[in-house]
Parts: C-alpha cells; sequence; structure tokens
C-alpha cells in the first residue's frame, strides 16, 4: 500500500477515505470525474478502472452499508436512507405544509407538523386515556404511571423521567446558566426563566382571569389571584370599620 495512505478505501480524486468498498463506490458514483474515468483505490493499489457511472450494487446482506455519503463518508444499507441523508448538508426541505408553507426535509416530520393544524392526536394512553400528537411524548407521559426515573445525575444521584429536567438539574452542580437576557444580561440555568423574566422588559402579561380579566405576567400568580375569587361572601367581605 501507498506510505502515507490511511487504512480503508479512498477516492484517487477527492481522497475521501471510506471504512468499506461498497461505500466508496457509492460515492464515485456521485464524484466527478476526469475525461477517462475514475480509479478505484483499496488501501492504496489500484484496483480498476471504470470509464462511466458505477452500476448500482445488488441488495446487500449481512449489514453491509454500499451506499456512502460524499460529503461525510457516512454510510447506509438503503438508497433511500442516504437520499434522506443527503438533505442534512444541502438544507434542502422538499415536504412543505400546505396549510403554513413551512417545509421540512424528511416526510415524517412534515406529517407530525400538520398535527398542529388537524389537532391529530393519534397516540393515546392504554391506562389513562389521555392523548398525545407525537409517539415521544407518550413515552414520556407513561413513566407518570410507572415511576420510572430512567435519568439519573451523576453528581448526587437524583433521577428524573425526563431528560430535560436532569439537563436543568445538573446546572445546578456547575453553576451553568447558558441562558442570558438580551435587554440586561442576566443569566438563568432555564429557558422557561428567561422567558419569564423577558416579561419585565416587554411588559406582556399573557396569563389572564376568566372571573375578572385581570392579566399577570406568570401563571403562578393568576392562580393565587383565582384563590381571591374562589372565597365565601364571608370571608371576602372586608373588615367592619370600628364604632
Amino acid at each position: 500500500p501507498e506510505v502515507g495512505r490511511p487504512p480503508g478505501a479512498s477516492c484517487a480524486l477527492c481522497g475521501l477515505v471510506c471504512g468499506q468498498r461498497g461505500a466508496l463506490e457509492a460515492h464515485l458514483r456521485g464524484c466527478p470525474g476526469p475525461p477517462g474515468g475514475l480509479r478505484l483505490l483499496l488501501g492504496g493499489p489500484r484496483v480498476g478502472h471504470v470509464a462511466g457511472p458505477l452500476p448500482h450494487p445488488p441488495p446487500q446482506s449481512g449489514g453491509e452499508r454500499p451506499f456512502g455519503c460524499s460529503a461525510c463518508g457516512k454510510s447506509f444499507g438503503r438508497k433511500e436512507h442516504i437520499d434522506r441523508h443527503m438533505r442534512t448538508h444541502t438544507d434542502e426541505r422538499t415536504f412543505a405544509c400546505a396549510v403554513c408553507g413551512k417545509s421540512f426535509r424528511q416526510k415524517v416530520h412534515l406529517a407530525r407538523h400538520v398535527r398542529i393544524h388537524t389537532g391529530e392526536r393519534p397516540f393515546a394512553c392504554a391506562v389513562c386515556g389521555k392523548s398525545f400528537s407525537r409517539k415521544e411524548h407518550i413515552g414520556r407521559h407513561m413513566r407518570t404511571h410507572t415511576g420510572e426515573r430512567p435519568f439519573c445525575c451523576p453528581t448526587c444521584g437524583k433521577a428524573f423521567a425526563q431528560k430535560a429536567h436532569l439537563e436543568n438539574h445538573v446546572r445546578i452542580h456547575t453553576g451553568e446558566r447558558p441562558f442570558a437576557c438580551a435587554a440586561c444580561g442576566k443569566a438563568f440555568r432555564q429557558k422557561e426563566h428567561i422567558h419569564r423574566h423577558m416579561r419585565t422588559h416587554t411588559g406582556e402579561r399573557p396569563f389572564h382571569c376568566a372571573a375578572c380579566g385581570k392579566s399577570f405576567r406568570q401563571k403562578s400568580h393568576v392562580e393565587r389571584h383565582l384563590r381571591t375569587h374562589a372565597r365565601s361572601p364571608q370571608q371576602s367581605r372586608s373588615k367592619p370599620s370600628p364604632t
């Protein structure tokens, strides 16, 4: 083998190294070649010369991945998988929502998005009947019934049902505050905390009392306010003036 050449299959034109010859062959189908064709190098020595596009390889078995990405070298077992993967490099978004026009790289992502418009919730909990628009949401919900807490803090051992909750907790140990306010620079551990803080700058009060219409910046504030309406008339009555 040629001295200094990395092991595996490499393209003589662009130098891309693939772990398998099948992946290299897939790469060469998209690699522009000079007049006269493309040369294949396997571990260095020339093993063949192709005067045009390589034919598609026959179906593979045994876990082979004959379709190689020319951009990053990642290989796939099926052509539709590499076609889908290539959109991550080109940012091509061929699947557009007919309602709002938002576009997606994958058809499954569009189907999931469309449920926002239709309100469809096809994933129902077998225990309580609550339904969800996304499969991963019902998986997370099921832990409320099973009590499963698979995400453990490596520092203190505290366990959580959701990965996001663990990530928020870990920042207590690290002191990390990745969410900074663009207006005043104050930083927060959790994203929802900065959203709540931003209302002090914007004056937004999105939580409204259904009884009197009074508005609040935080949900906990409107919940506390609602208790004033729930009191009995005797409790709500002002103290009698002194005689």
